[in-house]
This record gives structure tokens, C-alpha cells and sequence, in this order.
């Protein structure tokens, strides 16, 4: 149970920011962007913050991270017109959470990771995806 506890904290850590001002961050710093879009009480996103993400702190911490609720109402900025966070999960054609959605240094969607993904492979999938 505490180790469970460590991970939750490790996860928390992580630096997550809304997507308008990440995606401004990502361009100003020439960064790649992970979205991570979830929905309130999905317990494999829990299972995420918990497992994966902890496990690549490293790799993720190369990225600009970025959360996304898909029932969301904040207003967040997509190609030149203001939209919600559910409008924007549509737009990337989210269907299930969690969904990651891995954005190269322009901003150009490269990846997109359905469901609780194992720590070995989201860091391969970003390794891939980051050239590295």
C-alpha cells in the first residue's frame, strides 16, 4: 500500500498543463506535446497516473504534458478558433479513455495510444515517436 502511495505522488509531480498554453509552450521551447485526454472516474486512468507514467518520468519529462478532460468545458484554442475540451476530444476523434495523443515539435499529430498502456510500451511508442 505505500509503495502504491510513492507512485500516486511520483505521478502527481509530473508537470500537466491545459492545452492552449502547452501547445504555445511546445512551439516557444521546441518541445513535443503528449495529450493525455481522460474522463472524470476512469479508473484506468488512475491506472496510468499510478503505473505508466510514473514508471517514465524521464522520458516524459521531454515532452510538454498536456491534459485534456473530454467532457470538459474550458475553452482552449484549436487551429485559430476557441472551442471546449469535449469539442476538442472530438476533434482528434477520441473515442475511449484514457487516449494519448503524441504531437511532433510542429504540433502535428504522430501518435495515438488507446488505453492503459504498460510503461514499456509508452516508452518505446514515445522513443519511436521523439526519434530517440
Amino acid at each position: 500500500m505505500l509503495l502504491l502511495v510513492c507512485l500516486a505522488g511520483a505521478a502527481q509531480a509530473l508537470d500537466w498543463g491545459g492545452y492552449t498554453d502547452g501547445i504555445r509552450r511546445a512551439r516557444a521551447e521546441g518541445r513535443p506535446v503528449v495529450i493525455s485526454f481522460y474522463g472524470r472516474g476512469a479508473g484506468w486512468e488512475r491506472r496510468m497516473n499510478t503505473d505508466a507514467y510514473a514508471g517514465i518520468r524521464a522520458r516524459l519529462g521531454e515532452c510538454v504534458l498536456v491534459r485534456v478532460d473530454v467532457e470538459g468545458g474550458d475553452l482552449v484554442q484549436y487551429r485559430g478558433r476557441e472551442q471546449t475540451e469535449a469539442q476538442l476530444a472530438r476533434e482528434f476523434g477520441i473515442g475511449a479513455v484514457p487516449t494519448l495523443a503524441i504531437l511532433d515539435r510542429n504540433g502535428d499529430p504522430v501518435a495515438t495510444i488507446v488505453g492503459y498502456t504498460a510503461p514499456e510500451e509508452l516508452e518505446s511508442a514515445l522513443r519511436r515517436c521523439l526519434g530517440r
